[in-house]
C-alpha cells in the first residue's frame, strides 16, 4: 500500500494509504495490556514499502535503516532488507516443516496442541515473503492479509518420495484456530474482554509465514503400521520445498484400555522391574520409588494392541 496525505494516527484509528488498518489499541505482542486500553498505541509503528515502477523489480536487496529515538534519548538502530521480484521462483524461498503426532488412516488432521503439522515460509534471511499487489488496481481488486500469503501445497510420500494417494491436504496461513494455531482458552490478561485474547491470537497468526497443514476429511491413504513416511510441502510456482519425517499408522480398530509398565534401574523393588498392568486413561497414575543413587531410569510400556497413541507425564516428588 502506498502512503499518502490522508495517513494518520488518530485517537482511535491508524490509517495507511487512506485505509484504516486497526480500530483498537494493542501492545506490541497484539495483547491488550488491560483490555481496551490506549497504552499500547505508542509502542508500535507500522509502515510499508512499495515499488512504484517495474524498474525496481529483480534488482537485489534494498537496505532500509530504521532509527528510533526513545524518550531518554537512546537510539535504537535496525536494518531492514527488502527486495521485489517478478517471479516467486526468484524469492529464494526456504520451507521448514515441523510438527508432532501420528498420522492415521481414518482420522482428520487439524491443528491441535499435541497433534499438528506446520510449514514456515521465509526468504534466505529469515524474512517474510508476500505476494505483490497492483496498486493501480486497488479500486477493483480485493486485498486482504490472507490474500498476500503465497500458496503452498502438501502431500504425503514414502521415504523414497513415492506419492501415497488419498485425501488432499490444505496448507493455509489464514489465522483461523485449528487451522494454523491453537486458540487460547483463557483471557490474558484477566482484564481482557471475553474473546479478546482469542481474537488477538487470530490476528497475530494471519499471514505470518507459518502455515497450518490440515485435512477437511478423514485420511483415506493406506498407511502401514508405524511406518516412517514424509510430509512434503511445496511453494506454488517455485521449486522450493520442505520435507518432514512423520510416523503413520493404519486405522485404529479398537480402544486401548490397559498398558503394562516396568522400570530398568538398580536399587528398586523387584516387583517394579517386571511388567504390571495399569489402566490406560487420561486420569490413570502409576507410582514408583527410586533410590537416591539412581541417575537415570528407563520406563518400558507394553500393550497388546499395536499402533496406539500413548501420552505420559512424569512428576517427581520427595528429596
Amino acid at each position: 500500500m502506498t502512503p499518502n496525505s490522508s495517513d494518520s494516527f488518530a485517537a482511535s484509528t491508524f490509517v495507511l494509504g487512506g485505509t484504516t488498518l486497526i480500530d483498537r489499541y494493542e501492545a506490541p505482542d497484539f495483547t491488550p495490556a488491560t483490555g481496551q486500553t490506549t497504552t499500547g498505541k505508542a509502542a508500535r509503528y507500522s509502515f510499508a514499502f512499495a515499488a512504484n515502477t517495474a524498474n525496481a523489480l529483480d534488482k537485489g536487496y534494498y537496505t532500509i535503516r530504521v532509527r528510533t529515538q526513545t524518550a531518554d534519548s537512546r537510539i535504537i538502530d535496525n536494518t531492514v532488507y527488502v527486495r521485489f521480484v517478478s517471479s516467486i521462483a526468484d524469492a529464494g524461498a526456504v520451507i521448514t516443516v515441523t510438527g508432532t503426532g501420528i498420522l492415521r488412516t481414518g482420522e482428520t488432521l487439524t491443528y491441535q496442541t499435541n497433534k499438528y503439522y506446520q510449514a514456515t515460509l521465509a526468504d534466505p534471511n529469515g524474512g517474510r515473503i508476500q505476494e505483490g499487489i497492483d496498486v493501480d488496481g486497488l479500486t477493483t481488486e480485493s486485498v486482504t492479509a490472507v490474500s498476500l500469503a503465497p500458496a503452498m501445497t502438501a502431500r504425503l510420500v514414502t521415504s523414497a518420495d513415492v506419492l501415497i494417494d488419498g485425501t488432499a491436504f490444505a496448507v493455509a496461513d489464514s489465522g483461523v484456530a485449528a487451522v494454523d494455531h491453537v486458540a487460547p482458552t483463557t483471557e490474558s490478561p484477566s482484564t481482557a474482554a471475553a474473546g479478546e485474547t482469542a481474537a488477538n491470537a487470530a490476528r497475530r497468526n494471519i499471514a505470518n509465514g507459518v502455515y497450518g497443514i490440515t485435512t477437511s476429511a478423514a485420511l483415506t491413504q493406506t498407511l502401514t503400521d508405524l511406518a516412517t513416511n514424509k510430509l512434503q510441502v511445496r511453494l506454488t510456482g517455485s521449486s522450493a520445498q520442505g520435507t518432514f519425517a512423520v510416523t503413520t499408522a493404519p486405522a485404529n480398530s479398537s480402544s486401548l484400555t490397559a498398558a503394562s509398565t516396568k522400570l530398568t534401574v538398580a536399587g528398586v523393588a523387584a516387583a517394579d522391574t517386571v511388567y504390571t498392568s495399569t489402566t490406560a486413561s487420561t486420569t490413570a497414575t502409576k507410582a514408583y520409588s527410586l533410590p537416591l543413587s539412581a541417575k537415570s531410569v528407563t520406563l518400558s510400556i507394553d500393550t497388546t494392541q499395536a499402533s496406539q497413541n500413548l501420552t505420559t507425564t512424569t512428576t517427581w516428588s520427595g528429596n
